[in-house]
């Protein structure tokens, strides 16, 4: 159970930055093996939904920063894939993702927007060491099938993964990271437990998170499911 814990949890975070714990009773390597190859179709057919169509229309500001309709389309498409692969391989555990797509856009967004506000990057250095541990731990005994499976099911390459794919997504992930770190570090925080951390952080996003409501039909016909 631990192995695939840690293994499913590293490899969402990865591909698709949600987190997700669940468990598998035995088998778990086949289990592993089919939950990474069904993963790899459903984000494949996000990814080439994404790519064919975009509608840029405005359903929210972030501190007037336009959120879009595919963006939260595409973040509702993500959960699914990865709600379907746990089904496909077999898992009867239920999924809570903490918080739903439009809280999880808009968290995002403010990320992005505080980082850009107080001059937080990420280095070509700190990207390239993000990568270097990513494949290290996709390269162990535990995780390697399954990645490989991954892999197949998106149908690319290891190369074209970590060259086209992967950079995208960690640097945002890094960028978010850093972006918290920030926010506790002026306010005193580093060394306080971890609890205590988040119980700030999710405050502080509370307070400063500004909402406008643009389409209020749209909002209100994909958020009732997670309301």
């Amino acid at each position: 159970m631990k192995k695939w814990k840690i293994v499913c949890l590293i490899l969402v975070i990865s591909i698709c930055t949600v987190g997700l714990f669940t468990a598998y009773g035995d088998n778990i390597e086949n289990k592993l093996a089919d939950w990474g190859y069904s993963l790899g179709i459903g984000i494949r057919n996000v990814s080439e939904k994404s790519n064919i169509s975009e509608n840029r229309n405005v359903v929210s500001y972030v501190n007037d920063i336009p959120v879009y309709e595919d963006e939260i389309i595409e973040r509702i498409e993500k959960n699914k894939a990865i709600s379907d692969a746990m089904k496909a391989a077999g898992s009867s555990t239920p999924i809570s993702w903490g918080s739903n797509p439009f809280d999880y856009v808009y968290k995002e967004k403010f990320e992005l927007y505080y980082a850009e506000a107080n001059d937080i990057e990420v280095s070509k250095e700190e990207l390239e060491e993000c990568i270097s541990s990513e494949k290290a731990v996709w390269e162990t005994e535990d995780a390697k099938e399954s990645f490989e499976q991954y892999l197949a099911g998106r149908g690319v390459t290891a190369e074209e993964f970590y060259n086209e794919i992967a950079p995208p997504s960690y640097e945002k992930s890094i960028l978010k990271r850093k972006v918290r770190e920030h926010i506790l570090q002026r306010a005193g925080m580093t060394e306080k437990e971890y609890e205590e951390k988040q119980k700030y952080l999710d405050e502080f996003y509370r307070k400063n998170i500004k909402v406008k409501e643009i389409d209020k039909d749209f909002i209100k016909k994909y958020n009732k499911e997670f309301m």
